[in-house]
């Protein structure tokens, strides 16, 4: 199984740099703008798509899964060179999230249940990778603790083609970055873990529902705040701002790598969650949580 995650990680590592020469020359880059995109210089977009190569030798044995990674792909790509409408975006996010699920054979109530939380996860994804190597190496993170809970030998192939994908992209993301996912790679990212959280849950209901989320966790609490930090100052819950967690803890650490690191360890902490009694982790994961939210402010604005 070990292969599976050397040609993977090999993958990426050739292909991401392939696709970023590419993007540079076609000018898909991604411009600074001083607020939403604070890096000091333009940087190509696309290796999503070397990540996607990556994945590839796992995704084959499941046809059914790779149509909606592969139509995610195209719209966060397409979103990458054109901006396309929210409207547009989230319609391709659902029907992406019900061919999962359908794929999985997820079918009634638990089917509308799954479907908001995997169009959720996708954009969880989305929005914590705004800073260099924080969402790859966060995937990694969370796709090493699913092999570990996953039952079934796709989901452990799968989760293992996902930490070596992140791996081979965090080696040119790596602050400073040489390239970004964009779009294209985060849509893709989210619903991978998607896929493994719900291949994680079965049998559904059950316990396991809840003692596969831990590795999710940190998406969750960051999208969860920014909606309630937004709704509260009275602005739009869907567009974006600089206060995620990893921008407070930039304003009180200053160094990026230093972020990078202490979002892993909050991560890897609430991941570690699953060797515990799903209630208790449960527990100790709210009350980290709020240990969070107070002491960064995330459920206000610093500036």
């Amino acid at each position: 199984m070990i292969l599976t995650f050397l040609v993977s990680f090999a993958l990426s590592l050739i292909f991401v740099p392939i696709f970023g020469h590419i993007a540079r020359k076609l000018n898909i880059v991604d411009k600074p703008d001083n607020y939403l995109k604070p890096h000091e210089r333009a940087t190509p977009y696309m290796g999503g798509l070397g990540m996607f190569v990556g994945l590839l030798p796992v995704l084959w044995k499941s046809s059914k899964v790779f149509l909606p990674l592969s139509l995610l792909l195209t719209i966060g790509l397409t979103d990458d060179i054109f901006s396309l409408s929210p409207r547009l975006r989230l319609f391709i996010e659902f029907t992406s999230a019900v061919l999962i699920l359908v794929a999985l054979h997820v079918y009634g109530l638990w089917m509308i249940l799954f479907m908001f939380g995997i169009v959720a996860l996708i954009n969880a994804v989305n929005m914590i990778d705004g800073m260099d190597g924080i969402c790859g190496g966060n995937v990694a993170i969370s796709s090493l603790f699913f092999f570990i809970v996953s039952q079934d030998l796709f989901s452990k192939e799968f989760s293992l083609a996902l930490l070596g994908v992140s791996l081979g992209y965090l080696f040119y993301n790596f602050p400073p970055a040489k390239i970004f996912m964009g779009d294209a790679g985060s849509y893709l990212l989210g619903a991978s873990l998607a896929v493994l959280y719900t291949l994680s849950s079965r049998p559904i209901p059950s316990a396991r529902m809840l003692g596969s989320i831990f590795p999710l966790w940190i998406y969750i609490l960051d999208l969860t705040a920014g909606v309630i930090r937004r709704i509260r100052n009275g602005r739009n819950p869907f567009e974006g701002d600089r206060d995620h967690i990893y921008d407070k803890l930039k304003r009180r650490v200053e160094s990026t790598r230093k972020v990078v690191i202490y979002t892993y360890i909050i991560n890897a902490t609430f991941s570690s969650m699953v060797f515990l009694n799903p209630f208790i982790g449960l527990a100790l994961s709210l009350l980290l949580s709020v240990i969070l939210i107070k002491t960064l402010n995330m459920f206000g604005y610093d500036q």
